[in-house]
């Protein structure tokens, strides 16, 4: 059994303490998106991001996220001058308290159950985040970034007029295609989630996504 699946297990049951996950890598690193390492009340881990030095400096952070009770994004850089790490990349983990009764998203996950959200639910949440009052100013600015630099671009962004800032999240499994974003359009920045299911065929729903992307666009920006 993975240790993914083992913490998501441990959580789902009761298990407080805090969490670190991976969510953004560039360059060389030990571990990739996704990785984590649940920090338990008592002190033992569970799950790894990478070892060593880095390591240690995530407990210690998340030893301070107990405290505080604030989730938290952190960046850190692997540095072999001073931390030992040869691999040279940089890092940005999601922190958080995690509290004694489970979270539903990650006891549904553990019992292999589908989990579903709504794009009013995504939009709510990118609205917050764009309004800086997700988590903080500070957390919700750095999660902006990460959206914005988004390397998938066929979907909302692909038909916006060039240099239009697209900051999305995009998603897909067999028959749906999905993509969610803040757009920073002239005068009038808002948010658009779209998505799909059984479609017939990826591509022509990921066009179709572009061409409604960019109808509200011209809608919204008419007469700004």
């Amino acid at each position: 059994m993975s240790e993914a699946l083992l913490i998501l297990q441990e959580v789902a049951a009761g298990t407080a303490g805090a969490l670190a996950l991976i969510v953004e890598r560039s360059g060389s690193a030990p571990q990739g998106v996704g990785a984590m390492l649940l920090l338990r009340p008592d002190g033992s881990c569970c799950g790894t991001v990478g070892g060593g030095s880095l390591e240690q400096q995530v407990l210690e952070a998340l030893q301070q996220v107990l405290v505080d009770g604030t989730a938290v994004l952190r960046s850190f850089r692997l540095l072999p001058e001073q931390d030992g790490m040869p691999c040279g990349g940089c890092l940005t983990l999601l922190l958080a308290k995690l509290p004694a009764p489970a979270i539903p998203v990650f006891a549904a996950a553990a019992a292999g159950q589908e989990n579903l959200t709504s794009v009013n639910d995504v939009a709510t949440v990118l609205a917050a985040l764009h309004r800086g009052i997700c988590l903080n100013s500070t957390s919700d600015r750095q999660m902006c970034e990460i959206l914005e630099r988004q390397t998938d671009r066929c979907k909302l962004p692909l038909l916006l007029p060039s240099g239009v800032v697209c900051k999305h999240k995009t998603g897909e499994l067999p028959g749906a295609e999905h993509d969610a974003g803040i757009v920073i359009a002239p005068g009038c920045p808002y948010v658009l989630a779209i998505m799909s299911d059984n479609l017939p065929d990826s591509a022509g729903g990921c066009q179709t996504i572009a061409e409604i992307s960019r109808t509200v666009y011209d809608v919204l920006t008419t007469n700004q």
